[in-house]
């Protein structure tokens, strides 16, 4: 029992830090929202993906995230200035090759990610797992690479993922070909995006 409870003493320390800060309350919020959406977000397009393409299914998404994306951007211009100039944030982006390559990349990511949902020859669970964990995998990679330190619960993290994925495979089998093809087109693009 002092084990244990001894274990758990930085999870609590971490949680009671967390929301000591009003600021990490609006993070926990956004991540609840995050989760709410996409949870129905995956299932809906592994049930369209029966009946449709990814490419029927990519302009709606696309159109959808196109509006939600001008709402929210401007909804952070409005309280960046405090509701006096809501354009704000709007007037701080600018065009360069970097922000067009990582435009380029989220266009990969999404596409991809409604492919790995709407994919008829692996389980949701297999896909998501396997999108996902290639990501976490190539963020350490991808910190080396660029000469950032490295954190040991980085590293645990990177060992938990290839777990993960390799129990994924193990038990409900690799995905076809096609598979893998969505999942490196998700890795590869992420990478870029992370760079």
């Amino acid at each position: 029992r002092a084990l244990l409870r001894s274990a758990l003493t930085p999870v609590k320390t971490a949680f009671v830090t967390l929301f000591a800060d009003r600021r990490s309350i609006w993070l926990w919020v956004a991540f609840a929202l995050y989760f709410l959406s996409y949870v129905p977000y995956a299932y809906v397009s592994k049930v369209i993906g029966g009946q449709a393409s990814v490419w029927q299914v990519m302009p709606v998404t696309s159109a959808t995230a196109f509006i939600i994306t001008v709402i929210e951007f401007t909804l952070i211009g409005a309280v960046r200035s405090r509701f006096k100039d809501c354009l704000s944030f709007w007037r701080e982006i600018t065009l360069s090759p970097t922000s067009i390559g990582a435009g380029i990349a989220c266009g990969i990511i999404s596409v991809s990610t409604n492919a790995s949902y709407m994919f008829a020859g692996a389980a949701l669970i297999t896909m998501l797992l396997l999108t996902r964990g290639s990501m976490l995998i190539s963020a350490p990679i991808n910190d080396a690479i660029q000469g950032r330190k490295i954190r040991l619960r980085t590293w645990v993290g990177f060992s938990l993922a290839i777990i993960a994925m390799l129990c994924t495979v193990a038990g409900a089998g690799a995905p076809p070909a096609a598979g893998w093809v969505i999942i490196g087109c998700y890795a590869i693009a992420y990478g870029v995006n992370m760079n």
